[in-house]
């Protein structure tokens, strides 16, 4: 008797997992279908940062295949057309470049560069750029601006160039990951909508 019910049990604890891996498989095949916002997309970074900034330059960087399974395929109404990954291993460097694009608008794309900033040479690299970005800056010519500044509680260099069509933003997350943004014909005001959520506001 002991033992049909043991047996029991243990069908019961299989049945009951078995829904559970079904109902998050679901869960995952919403978010894909509609895409995720780039906080979304972020907070897994949140995740993969508990190493302190000092033990950086001893942590194994991710790889470039752990790299892409983190870059969203859709965000917002921009899907991802091309990815490129590796264009710093040479350096010791793990990175890829992303680019989106709305169906239709072949003129107009945003992309997104990744560099993990764990190892001896992507650990100087970033804190080269937190430093850069550190003095307040602002420079004004006649086919746009450059700036450093703070945006909610982020350093983050942002660029416009009127001539040639292009916007870009700088900034760096959680003390590893360098991300910089660059939009063709596409305003500032829209890249920072497509950047907005890219890092959750520190009350």
């Amino acid at each position: 008797m002991m033992i049909k019910n043991s047996l029991l049990i243990m069908i019961l604890a299989f049945l009951l997992f078995a829904c559970q891996k079904t109902g998050e498989s679901t869960s995952e095949e919403q978010t894909s279908e509609k895409g995720m916002t780039l906080t979304e997309f972020l907070d897994s970074f949140d995740q993969l940062t508990s190493v302190p900034p000092k033990d950086l330059e001893v942590l194994v960087p991710l790889s470039n295949d752990q790299l892409k399974k983190l870059i969203p395929e859709k965000v917002g109404n921009m899907e991802m057309k091309k990815i490129m990954l590796g264009h710093k291993q040479a350096l010791g460097i793990s990175s890829v470049i992303s680019t989106y694009q709305e169906d239709g608008e072949e003129d107009r794309h945003i992309s997104m560069e990744l560099l993990d900033g764990a190892g001896a040479t992507g650990n100087v690299l970033v804190k080269a750029t937190e430093q850069k970005l550190m003095p307040d800056y602002e420079e004004k010519t006649e086919d746009g601006y450059s700036r450093i500044y703070n945006y909610h509680g982020i350093r983050v260099w942002e660029k416009l160039n009127s001539k040639n069509h292009s916007t870009e933003i700088e900034f760096v997350c959680a003390g590893r990951y360098q991300f910089t943004f660059k939009g063709y014909h596409v305003p500032m005001n829209e890249l920072w909508a497509f950047v907005n959520d890219v890092r959750k506001q520190k009350k």
